[in-house]
């Protein structure tokens, strides 16, 4: 258990897909317990599509998260960087993110999540983009996907 921002959570492991050797490809989250054996994600995640900050998942035996409600308090922003991300990175996005309102979630070593107002316009998403490739240069980047969930076969 862990106690954060004054909220009981913890972690689960979610399954988000598999490697080209068919080994499979697991995301920590961090969650709290809420209605109907929902759980709330507290962070944007770097992996899991279609889950942003806030929302409740369901998630089945296989750890495959199987139903999504939508809080709507957040997009989720995932950034794909070319170079590796370190911390001047990640202040440098920081700063872009938070004139919006937003706040950098969760990071890995090419890989920036994001949690931004779903009250944004596109073109206030355009705009920080804008800001964000002036010191980052990115692969690619999406924002709230609604990728289909991803089962273990």
């Amino acid at each position: 258990m862990i106690v954060w921002r004054d909220v009981v959570s913890f972690r689960i492991e979610v399954f988000v897909g598999a490697q080209d050797d068919g080994q499979p490809v697991f995301e920590d989250l961090l969650v709290r317990k809420v209605r109907d054996d929902g759980l709330q994600v507290l962070s944007t995640p770097v992996m899991a599509l279609g889950v942003a900050k806030n929302d409740i998942i369901w998630i089945d035996e296989d750890a495959c998260i199987y139903q999504v409600g939508k809080a709507n308090d957040f997009h989720a922003l995932q950034l794909v960087c070319v170079d590796p991300v370190g911390s001047t990175t990640v202040r440098l996005i920081e700063d872009s993110v938070r004139r919006f309102g937003g706040r950098v979630d969760a990071h890995s070593d090419m890989v920036v999540a994001l949690a931004l107002p779903f009250s944004l316009s596109f073109a206030e998403v355009n705009e920080l983009m804008r800001a964000v490739g002036a010191h980052v240069r990115l692969e690619e980047w999406w924002i709230s996907s609604e990728a289909p969930l991803v089962e273990r076969g």
